[in-house]
């Protein structure tokens, strides 16, 4: 170990004297760092030694291999005034508060896993650990939701985040940039969805920065490259005035544990032979890091009965990271922020003209989007689901004149899981050692919950108020898993929404192509034909269920059940990705014809809807 740490020590004092030779970067640091305080040679050279241990010792942890850890694949020149420079200023004025926030999903939260052992976890544990000497306590807040796409959570980053927040950290793996935005509006696409996440990120009183984490387990993805293609070119002049980088976990870094590896290797199931890029289904040895067959933490006791089940050698358990996949992810992007440590504390010794985080540029590829109309926020925004660090709640915009019985409650799918964790485990009692203890312990480590004010058709309207200055709402429900169950209202035919009493006449439901999550858009000046009376208005939703389908298909001239791309029959159009089941029904016109299987009828009076986002703006 001492050898390593020594080999460890002698590459950072080569990058430290890299890191010290005058430059324009530098120099902005060190003058965002002067302007704010006046650092004593003292304090900065026990910082300086603090967190090139905290780097040496991460090192030495990965046999000195610097290409597994450097994970930061691009980034701006704004980390200068931002990142950097904040970090140095807490590391020599005596210590602070630097607060991290994680969003992302099922990835992020920890899922296949534990939540004590999420890379966010991870960073919380190695930051804390390498700063606290300096006085700087750490917070990182895991703010991931299984299951939720990027959007609407993305304009939502400050009460989610808290608004205290130093550095965002976006995962969102399986999902483009602009999933979920279905707000109307010409958003500007990939590149608009991304402007429109930083935007309401630089809104924030600290002006974080930002990282886009990636997992790309088969190498560079086009996510990595949409972002530096972005932030060199159309939204360039973001990533001058404020910090941007992204983080490729199993790309760049683990190319050379890819050259290094046999062609043919043993598949992460250990039952045959497998050949390629992607170190998540073909680890690149029996050390899928390059270093270790375990993590530091497994997420049980060491002397737990369920220890065998840990699976500690995988990178990867299905599409999630394992627990060594998340240490690694979560290293990485602790030697990303002490390195942004190490540079602002070599860039004090430079001279420059003082400069700083810049404001808000105009808009660009999401300059038609009505989320990029103003300078002060991107949209207003209140949210159920959990985590999240601040207000508003969607019980905050209720119209507190008005009575209602739909209640704040978790969904049917968080709602089972609460009263699975409510006890102790029956499973563990009987079979400590078995899978039923295995799933209770992992299952319930999540921090994620979705949550939703939910209502029937008996307990009468959920009335909203506006926030003062905006004219058009957006309310949408929470994702079900992997369909959405049959007692849950359909928007399209089950909402009733009325303005003032009186049926809505510029409202729409919209539901993303092959997603299943229906919203609602009101537009109260098309409603009024001018926007005086958006700030006095009152719009209420209230569940109105078919009375079957049957009935539905009569009254509408529609079918439940279609013929889909695959050839086969399923609940498509209004009622797609319902758990509704499908049966071919004979030909009509010369094609298949499809129908829905009769079953246990749908109990109109408990069919529910559910609310857990409001956008406004």
């Amino acid at each position: 170990m001492r050898a390593l740490l020594a080999i460890s020590a002698l590459a950072l004092a080569a990058a430290s004297k890299k890191e010290k030779k005058p430059s324009g970067h530098g120099a902005d640091v060190a003058a965002f760092v002067r302007g704010a305080h006046k650092a004593d040679d003292a304090n900065v050279a026990k910082a300086k030694r603090a967190v090139h241990d905290g780097l040496a010792e991460l090192l030495a942890y990965y046999n000195g291999d610097e290409q597994v850890l450097d994970a930061l694949v691009f980034a701006t020149s704004g980390l200068a005034p931002t990142l950097e420079a904040k970090l140095a200023r807490l590391a020599t004025s005596g210590g602070g508060k630097f607060v991290v926030a994680a969003f992302g999903s099922s990835v992020t939260a920890g899922h296949d896993g534990f939540g004590h052992t999420a890379w966010p976890a991870v960073l919380g544990r190695r930051l804390a650990k390498e700063l606290a000497p300096l006085g700087i306590e750490v917070e990182v807040r895991n703010q991931a939701v299984g299951g939720a796409e990027p959007f609407p959570r993305s304009l939502c980053v400050g009460p989610i985040a808290g608004s205290d927040v130093d550095l965002v950290i976006r995962e969102w793996e399986y999902w483009g940039f602009s999933d979920g935005l279905e707000a109307p509006g010409a958003h500007g696409g990939e590149d608009g969805a991304i402007e429109i996440f930083l935007r309401t990120a630089f809104l924030l009183p600290n002006k974080p920065a930002v990282l886009f984490l990636n997992m790309e387990p088969n190498g560079e993805g086009r996510k990595t490259q949409q972002v530096r293609a972005a932030m060199k070119g159309k939204l360039k002049i973001y990533g001058e005035r404020f910090g941007v980088g992204v983080l490729s976990a199993f790309g760049k870094p683990f190319d050379h544990l890819r050259a290094a590896a046999p062609k043919s290797r043993r598949h992460r199931s250990g039952s045959k032979s497998c050949h390629g890029n992607g170190v998540g289904d073909c680890p690149v040895g029996e050390k899928p890091d390059g270093h270790h067959t375990r993590p530091l933490e497994l997420g049980v006791p060491e002397d737990s009965p369920l220890k065998p089940l840990a699976d500690p050698a995988k990178l990867f358990i299905n599409w999630h990271p394992g627990t060594l996949g998340h240490e690694m992810m979560g290293h990485q992007a602790a030697f990303a922020v002490l390195r942004a440590a190490q540079s602002g504390l070599a860039a004090l010794g430079l001279g420059s003209v003082p400069s700083s985080a810049g404001s808000l540029p105009e808009p660009i590829a999401c300059d038609k989007s009505p989320f990029c109309k103003s300078s002060q926020r991107t949209a207003f925004c209140a949210q159920s689901t959990l985590p999240k660090h601040e207000s508003p709640d969607i019980g905050d915009w209720l119209d507190n004149s008005t009575q209602t019985q739909w209640r704040n409650s978790a969904t049917e799918s968080g709602k089972n899981r609460e009263r699975f964790c409510a006890a102790p485990s029956k499973e563990c009692a009987k079979h400590p050692a078995g899978q039923g203890c295995w799933h209770y312990t992992r299952s319930c480590s999540y921090y994620d919950q979705k949550r939703a004010f939910t209502g029937t058709s008996g307990d009468g309207p959920l009335s909203f108020k506006m926030p003062r200055g905006a004219c058009n709402l957006f309310l949408s429900e929470p994702g079900y898993e992997w369909s959405k169950p049959i007692g849950v209202a359909n928007w399209h035919a089950e909402l009733s929404i009325k303005i003032d009493g009186e049926q809505c006449r510029a409202c729409s439901i919209v539901q993303g192509g092959g997603a299943y999550i229906q919203s609602v858009h009101v537009d109260l000046a098309r409603h009024y034909g001018s926007t005086e009376r958006c700030a006095s208005a009152r719009v209420s939703l209230s569940v109105q269920p078919v009375e079957s389908l049957a009935a539905w298909e009569a009254s509408s001239g529609k079918k439940v059940c279609q013929v889909a791309r695959n050839g086969k029959c399923e609940p498509k159009g209004d009622w797609r990705r319902y758990a509704i089941g499908c049966a071919e029904d004979g030909m009509a016109d010369g094609k298949k014809a499809c129908k829905f299987k009769a079953g246990k009828p749908r109990d109109a009076s408990s069919v529910r809807a559910y609310v857990t986002s409001a956008l406004a703006w």
